[in-house]
């Protein structure tokens, strides 16, 4: 058997003459020779420790977050975040402007609405700061040489 052969597939060995069966035991033998140091490499590098955040120069985000099992709470008590029942800011009792936005159609189906069966759906204070302005000091700086 010649090393270009593929050994795919087992060989008849009864048709296979003694040297063709011993050259298909040394080409086997050193296939299992070098199996056997590719496992022992694979198997060396799963001792190695696992890279992390902690021993390389892996980020935190490429890390393996543990589940651990929730702490108790410490601190202050967060509020609800803004547009949850019960929480949010509190509204300002002297809004600057104040929109009443009524529907005149309904969005789904295009009829049109009367305004007195509207209810009120949400009330909330929209918070806009004012432009930046820079303020300029023009310096003008006067002086001269004593006689």
């Amino acid at each position: 058997m010649s090393d270009s052969e593929s050994m795919e597939s087992l060989p008849d060995l009864a048709q296979c003459s003694e040297q063709e069966k011993e050259a298909l035991i040394v080409a086997l033998w050193a296939e299992v020779q070098r199996l056997r140091a590719r496992l022992a490499t694979f198997e060396a590098k799963q001792q190695e420790p696992v890279k992390d955040a902690h021993n390389s120069s892996v980020p935190p985000s490429r890390t393996h977050k543990t589940n651990f099992p929730p702490g108790p709470r410490t601190g202050t008590h967060r509020e609800a975040s803004v547009g949850r029942a019960g929480g949010g800011r509190p509204l300002h009792p002297a809004p600057d402007h104040v929109i009443i936005a009524k529907a005149n159609s309904c969005p789904h189906c295009g009829h049109g609405v009367q305004q007195a069966d509207q209810q009120l759906q949400a009330v909330y204070d929209k918070i806009e700061l004012p432009p930046v302005k820079p303020v300029i000091t023009r310096v003008q700086q006067y002086g001269s040489q004593c006689t």
